[in-house]
């Protein structure tokens, strides 16, 4: 039995170190509509999903691989002078790979392939913001004050 706890407490130990999300990339614009003031603050975020394939035998070479899928969430949080209000903005982006081995030892390396593609998802991160500048403006009209009608 101690050389099962012994064991799940060094497996714990060593998953401590893999980062717990990819990094998020954002980008804000001032706004001023009006009398009214915002901030919109864009906020890129890949959601990672794993799946292992492939047999991995005891004492032969296996070929057990993780594919990975990221998909990049633009969300938006719109800070008014008395309000915050957050969406989420479509459309997607798919971000996709894959690495040898089982899935829980490549976390790590799935955030720095996430992390390295940064300008690919920044780029993506400005053409949602540069598309939802419509309805942001709606967004404005409707926290304005209410004697403004």
């Amino acid at each position: 039995m101690s050389v099962l706890l012994t064991t799940l407490a060094a497996a714990m130990m060593g998953s401590a170190a893999v980062p717990a999300s990819a990094p998020t990339v954002s980008h804000s614009v001032p706004i001023t509509h009006g009398a009214t003031t915002a901030t919109a603050i864009y906020d890129a975020k890949p959601q990672i999903s794993t799946r292992s394939i492939g047999l991995s035998p005891g004492t032969r070479q296996g070929s057990r691989r993780c594919l990975w899928t990221a998909e990049i969430v633009v969300e938006r949080h719109l800070k008014g002078e008395d309000s915050v209000a957050m969406r989420t903005l479509a459309p997607g982006k798919t971000l996709s790979g894959s690495r040898p081995g089982h899935c829980h030892n490549s976390t790590r390396a799935i955030h720095e392939e996430i992390a390295a593609r940064t300008p690919e998802i920044r780029e993506h991160l400005m053409a949602v913001a540069e598309q939802d500048g419509r309805d942001l403006r709606t967004e404005l009209e409707a926290m304005g004050s209410p004697s403004a009608g």
